[in-house]
């Protein structure tokens, strides 16, 4: 069992990655999976992790904001 990379470019393209995908997310992967060759990936980064810390402190009227009870909660602060 091994990470399975895909290429940024291979997103961007619209390349058919179901197969690489599978492998990631299948009954043999391990449930991941990485993105290589991103653009100014380091400054991304850098950019976004205070982000997380500033939303993980924020008050809950703030956070309640980000819910989003039809998705089950896949996306917010849930």
């Amino acid at each position: 069992m091994s990470v399975v990379i895909l290429k940024y470019e291979d997103l961007l393209s619209g390349k058919d990655l179901g197969d690489e995908i599978y492998k990631a997310y299948g009954p043999k992967g391990l449930g991941a999976l990485l993105i290589s060759g991103i653009p100014r990936y380091a400054e991304l980064r850098n950019r976004l992790l205070p982000l997380g810390y500033k939303l993980a402190h924020s008050s809950d009227e703030v956070k309640t904001k980000l819910e989003h009870e039809e998705s089950l909660w896949n996306a917010g602060t849930s």
